[in-house]
């Protein structure tokens, strides 16, 4: 792996007032002046604009409130991820319980339906009298199917946040669109998810109903669509998710709590993380094993015996999601070894009859194992399902589009896509999406890289070093956890520790006899070059370790080599 460092802070530069190591994180994530580090270290609700400036959500609501007083039947038409699951359940949960609106939640299956809407479902929604559609995280590439059966009885409300589609949107005057990236949007941020962009239609509604209701109520929920979606944490979106994080410690959503109680999860000390990583996968399995309206219902419960029947399913569900990654994974590094020994740098694995369910997670634990473009697909006898995920720089969605002949339907973002082959094609997609990918890509270029923020000094080396760091939460997108280097550090004692010993703990000695100690979890290889070289240098993060009540300064492990290598 390479070392990197980022530009380095220049002499005399205004925020040294924070002190060297801080003011050089401020600088790498382009804050360039003390009013700038003031708003970042101190998010606050004025960061979020305000719900009018977000397209057509000051006319939507109108229409809505129109619809709920002439007693029309609303579908909500959702996505079966946890963007997709936050927006129905907070839409679906206002409408029905502070509006008293005639409204049905509908989320398609991934197994029948696929992503999106769908003919058959429209055709259903349709039948059962609605006269109004109301698409959460998706819709946008959908224009011409939605066209279709957009009418004077039955209209249509598009809120969507993923890409709008290079060749433009074109709906009828039965369509309304809500999203932060059409054109001449005077909405400031464009990376929002969808769950905040439904969030904002709400905050409209209260103003427009005048009811009493704070739409703070959900702020938990769009926080965790937030992280879920990978959503740069900078800005609006650093707020909300600091702001979601303090609700669900003192007023959490229900469904939530459970998952969290059930994970033994302390409440005060909740972080992003725990949205990704915890709450996040649960509701995913879902949908991905089984039905999203599972999840839904959860969100949305206010019984609590429903609430605990419900989070005990998304637990088993997720174990068996977690045996099946496993197994894929498996037989998809046996091809993408064979594949990358061949020179691709775009790796594009294929099992027969993989759940579609699973596929993006493969595509994304390949993805981060060998930093290259992935490409996971699931053949079966009725349908050829992909996902992929990218690799910065490179915008895998308009990979995909260049080859939109030889799919059924596609869509994502940058970083993240789906998409469907039509039968007889998969063969000719993969060579050629293969074959793009080598024109595009320097294989040289890349190399697993480490960006390095700062070297650490031995005098910050001390527990409020840890606690100074902590303002720079919550991380994840788009503020990353700051890593740093360690020079020079004598290895006193080393050992595995963990139930299959695969993790590393060592305590070491600083050039002037400070004690450190550090763990590198999931990387038993370290244990050789811990102990065959004296001196050693590791690029780190900064925690606290708690054991029987005592808190000490701990340094994760990314990287190490001996202090004597390039």
């Amino acid at each position: 792996m390479k070392w990197t460092y980022k530009e380095k802070l220049p002499a005399g530069h205004e925020l040294l007032e924070y002190g060297d190591l801080l003011a050089q994180i401020l600088f790498n994530r382009s804050i360039t002046s003390s009013h700038e580090a003031e708003k970042y270290l101190h998010p606050s609700l004025n960061d979020i604009p305000d719900s009018g400036l977000l397209p057509n959500a000051k006319k939507v609501a109108k229409g809505i409130l129109k619809a709920i007083k002439e007693h029309q039947k609303i579908y909500i038409y959702g996505d079966y991820d946890v963007d997709g699951i936050s927006s129905t359940a907070i839409l679906f949960d206002f409408l029905y319980r502070e509006l008293k609106a005639n409204v049905i939640p509908y989320i398609p299956n991934r197994f029948d339906e696929g992503y999106g809407l769908n003919k058959k479902a429209i055709q259903h929604i349709k039948s059962e009298g609605a006269t109004l559609i109301i698409t959460v995280d998706c819709g946008i590439r959908d224009s011409e199917l939605v066209n279709e059966f957009a009418d004077e009885n039955l209209q249509f409300i598009i809120t969507d946040h993923h890409e709008i589609p290079s060749e433009g949107i074109y709906f009828n005057n039965y369509v309304t669109v809500v999203h932060p990236g059409l054109a001449n949007s005077k909405y400031p941020v464009k990376s929002i998810c969808a769950a905040n962009v439904v969030w904002k239609i709400v905050c409209e509604l209260v103003k427009k109903s005048k009811i009493k209701f704070d739409p703070m109520h959900y702020i938990d929920l769009v926080a965790l669509a937030t992280v879920c979606d990978v959503m740069p944490l900078i800005g609006e979106n650093r707020a909300i998710v600091k702001y979601g994080l303090d609700a669900l410690k003192i007023s959490p959503n229900r469904g939530l709590s459970e998952i969290l109680t059930r994970n033994y999860l302390d409440l005060k000390k909740l972080d992003a993380y725990h949205f990704g990583f915890v709450i996040g996968p649960r509701l995913n399995a879902a949908g991905r094993m089984e039905d999203a309206i599972t999840g839904l219902k959860l969100l949305t419960s206010r019984d609590n015996k429903v609430i605990t029947v419900l989070a005990e399913k998304l637990e088993s569900l997720n174990r068996e999601r977690q045996v099946l990654t496993i197994k894929y994974l498996e037989e998809a590094v046996l091809q993408a070894e064979t594949q990358i020994k061949k020179g691709q740098v775009l790796i594009f694995v294929v099992g027969k009859k993989w759940s579609e369910g699973i596929i993006g997670l493969v595509a994304g634990k390949l993805n981060e194992k060998y930093n290259l473009p992935v490409i996971a697909v699931s053949d079966d006898s009725k349908q050829i399902k992909g996902s992929a995920r990218s690799v910065k720089g490179f915008n895998i969605t308009n990979a995909i589009s260049q080859y939109a002949e030889m799919l059924e339907r596609y869509g994502g973002h940058s970083q993240a896509a789906g998409f469907t082959v039509k039968k007889g094609f998969l063969n000719k997609f993969k060579n050629s999406i293969q074959r793009y990918t080598k024109k595009e890509i320097d294989i040289k270029s890349m190399e697993k890289m480490i960006e390095i923020d700062n070297d650490i000094n031995e005098e910050d080396i001390d527990l409020s070093l840890a606690y100074r760091l902590f303002e720079f939460k919550p991380f994840g997108f788009g503020n990353p956890t700051p890593i740093f280097r360690l020079h020079n550090i004598k290895v006193s004692k080393i050992f595995r520790m963990g139930k299959e010993r695969q993790h590393i703990k060592m305590f070491g000695l600083t050039e002037k006899g400070k004690q450190i100690e550090a763990i590198a979890f999931n990387r038993p290889d370290y244990i050789d070059i811990m102990s065959e070289t004296k001196q050693i240098d590791m690029v780190c993060t900064v925690d606290v370790n708690v054991w029987n009540g005592e808190e000490t300064l701990q340094f994760n492990i990314k990287d190490v080599k001996s202090s004597n290598e390039e």
